[in-house]
């Protein structure tokens, strides 16, 4: 099932091809109707409306998918490991773990004050970040957003609370594959991390991690980012 939140995530940032790799290969009724929705966000309608009777649910067309996405989310259990740290003896450990997911971590208020701190370290200083009146007056719902480097920016320090590896001489940032900003996060949201380790190779002293981040805001059905990340962990 934990496959199967994956590929919610997908549909949910509009990557219906890779959720279609997911679905397909699932005989779940949950899949049956995420596999509709994939063939709906094609826009291979047919196709939808036969997995939709697969999984016994009525097709409520493309202006829905939003709706249905948020309702197949409601319908994913909680991963057993949720807010549980993995603890690992060493880098070399991670070579077993490829497709392990990790989290959701804790939830992570971003506050003004947060969101002026980055603004005065990267001087990034637009307005829908800092000028909370002009935000009251113009922005939906009256609020300014975080910067999405400034999300992005929490994807370490939430991750380190989900893994630690116990006998490590450092860790070192690589880069990023791929990073999208999915759903802007207002001043006063809480955000939370969840990690697939996607995969891990040996480098000289230690091994090479790609993973993929998603960052999630509390009470929303998208996220607020996607990323794939890349970090060096040494003996």
């Amino acid at each position: 099932m934990s496959r199967l939140a994956r590929a919610v995530e997908l549909l949910e940032t509009g990557d219906w091809r890779q959720a279609h790799a997911i679905v397909q290969a699932d005989t779940s009724a949950l899949a049956a109707w995420l596999h509709g929705i994939v063939h709906t966000l094609e826009g291979d309608l047919d196709n939808a409306r036969y997995w939709y009777g697969k999984a016994d649910r009525v097709f409520r067309g493309p202006d829905a998918v939003r709706e249905e996405l948020a309702a197949a989310r409601r319908c994913l259990p909680e991963s057993p490991r949720g807010g549980e740290m993995l603890e690992i003896e060493t880098p070399r450990d991670l070579l077993q773990l490829v497709g392990r997911e990790l989290g959701p971590s804790d939830w992570t208020t971003v506050d003004q004050k947060m969101i002026d701190k980055f603004a005065e370290a990267t001087g990034d200083h637009q307005w829908i970040h800092v000028d909370v009146e002009r935000a009251r007056r113009e922005m939906p719902d009256g609020k300014t957003i975080a910067h999405g480097y400034l999300t992005l920016s929490l994807v370490p320090r939430m991750a380190a609370t989900l893994m630690r590896v116990k006998t490590r001489s450092r860790g070192v940032n690589y880069g990023s594959n791929k990073v999208r900003f999915i759903t802007p996060v207002q001043a006063g949201a809480r955000v939370r991390l969840r990690q697939r380790i996607a995969n891990v190779e040996e480098i000289q002293g230690g091994v090479r991690v790609t993973s993929e981040m998603t960052v999630e805001i509390e009470g929303q059905t998208r996220p607020a980012l996607v990323a794939e990340t890349m970090g060096l962990s040494y003996a």
